[in-house]
């Protein structure tokens, strides 16, 4: 009874693991550009249509979700076999045949003969994502999260308690560290760094005037 009931919440209300957001994006089929509609031909009580009928109800989801310009369509009880038709911008008219099929070789055979090959996915999230990982970059969704991991640099405070000489309560009072045994730090002065005829220069926006 429990196996039954568990299997009950798992297959259907409205959080079904068939239309989660890991289910869709999960080992998706992206079809060719050339196909603009695709049809599924099978029947509900034909032990030869059961792989078909399962592709149905686990991957049809996923196949609309990562093909949103391909029209998908779905007749049953209207042929003696299960097959596939995908109607072409070329005016090709293509018939897969998955006759006693099962899901997953049907989903296999689906992705060889109308979906795109591994090279093809990749160029094509090249051309709507140009921005590829670079090692120099730092940040959330980068190989390093922070500069502070990469060699010769200051290590993250949180990990590494830093200097006292670089607080600047002791650079402000630097006689503080005599009680702490370390030797005061003199600071080099913006003058020092950049000359004696340093200036800062603030130059404020002003808001152009507009003409009515």
């Amino acid at each position: 009874m429990g196996f039954s009931k568990f299997r009950v919440a798992f297959l259907r209300g409205p959080a079904a693991v068939r239309r989660t957001l890991e289910h869709l994006e999960k080992d998706p089929i992206k079809l060719r550009n050339r196909v603009q509609i695709l049809t599924l031909h099978y029947n509900k009580d034909e032990k030869t249509h059961k792989g078909m009928k399962e592709f149905a109800y686990w991957n049809l989801n996923q196949l609309q979700y990562n093909n949103p310009d391909v029209q998908i369509l779905t007749f049953m009880n209207l042929t003696p076999a299960p097959f596939f038709r995908a109607f072409c911008d070329t005016g090709e008219d293509i018939l897969v045949d998955v006759d006693g099929y099962d899901r997953v070789s049907i989903v296999k055979h689906l992705r060889k003969v109308l979906g795109k090959s591994g090279a093809k996915i990749a160029a094509d999230a090249l051309k709507k994502d140009p921005i590829q990982p670079n090692p120099a970059h730092f940040g959330w969704g980068c190989w390093r999260q922070c500069i502070c991991t990469t060699l010769g640099q200051v290590p993250c405070p949180a990990l590494v308690s830093l200097p006292y000489t670089y607080h600047g309560k002791y650079r402000f009072r630097p006689e503080l560290l005599e009680d702490l045994g370390e030797e005061p730090r003199n600071f080099l002065t913006k003058e020092e760094i950049f000359g004696p005829d340093y200036k800062m220069n603030i130059t404020k926006h002003q808001r152009p005037k507009q003409e009515y």
